[in-house]
């Protein structure tokens, strides 16, 4: 995602991603894999028949903090997270273009 791209040509930008802390990855459906080391659970999912999702280009789970390092500093940029029984199923980032 470039988001200085995005911010440049869109007032206010809406992104969002699954949470990869979250024990289920909604995607494959599996449950802790993708807790492991990204190499291994990649590994895992071509040795499952899920090559799809095996390729980062198709399938990157983000932490909350992983998820924020995509904007630029001096970008603010509120993180909400979306939740199911109390955990974070989603990670929703929100920002508007700086005003200049």
């Amino acid at each position: 995602v470039h988001t200085a791209e995005l911010l440049r040509v869109c007032k206010t930008v809406f992104i969002t991603t699954p949470n990869r802390r979250f024990p289920i990855e909604p995607h494959t459906m599996l449950p802790l894999m993708h807790y492991l080391p990204f190499s291994l659970w990649r590994k895992s999912l071509s040795k499952l028949g899920r090559d799809f999702y095996a390729s980062e280009a198709t399938l990157n789970p983000l932490n909350a903090t992983e998820f924020r390092s995509l904007f630029s500093h001096p970008t603010r940029v509120k993180i909400e997270k979306i939740k199911l029984l109390g955990l974070a199923t989603n990670l929703v980032a929100i920002t508007d273009r700086p005003s200049i």
